[in-house]
């Protein structure tokens, strides 16, 4: 099974306000949106004697989930998906990086944890587009999500306004540094922040 790290320009601030906002139009408009996707995606079975997908949604929507005080908590998958379905409703998809299942250990450790590093130079810890707590919640399993603040990717954008570098030794790592340029590069002339889901 591939991998897919997927780029969503998006507030969180606004994703923030629509947390506890008990806006049923909200909650309709996503599902309308997002449900037959999803149902082709996800077999109910999947989500044993918890909730869907939708009962997530409400959830966050109704405030019972997220920002909390204390230490980020892990939901259940039909709450994850839940979060899900508000960052695709709030975000602009701005690109992907995607690598293949044999790849997956080669994405994450010497492309984003070395050479992306080397190449931006970040104050702040890259692996945090694989993997951040957001809205009071942590995600183990797939999906997972992460991002960064529009003042992370300004502190970046000196870097991306020059030209990504170049691997020929490694045309994946090559290819995956072009698109994270592109990225990263998209969501600062956005001016928001980011949000991504690795799925």
């Amino acid at each position: 099974m591939s991998g897919i790290l997927e780029f969503y320009s998006v507030s969180w601030g606004e994703i923030r306000a629509s947390i506890g906002s008990r806006n049923r139009k909200l909650y309709r408009a996503i599902l309308k949106q997002f449900e037959p996707e999803f149902e082709s995606l996800y077999d109910p079975s999947s989500f044993g004697s918890g909730p869907d997908f939708s009962e997530g949604l409400e959830r966050w929507i109704e405030g019972e989930l997220g920002g909390g005080g204390g230490p980020p908590v892990e939901p259940a998958p039909g709450d994850a998906l839940g979060l899900v379905l508000l960052i695709k409703h709030h975000g602009q998809c701005i690109g992907s990086l995607q690598h293949s299942e044999a790849a997956g250990t080669k994405f994450e450790e010497r492309f984003v944890r070395d050479a992306a590093v080397k190449a931006l130079q970040p104050l702040f810890p890259l692996e945090l587009l694989l993997s951040r707590p957001l809205f009071g919640v942590e995600q183990e399993d797939l999906p997972l999500w992460g991002g960064l603040t529009r003042e992370e990717l300004a502190s970046i954008a000196p870097k991306l306004s020059q030209d990504a570098p170049t691997d020929e030794s490694d045309l994946d790592i090559d290819a995956w540094m072009s698109d994270l340029w592109n990225c990263l590069g998209s969501a600062v002339d956005l001016g928001t922040d980011l949000i991504t889901l690795y799925v």
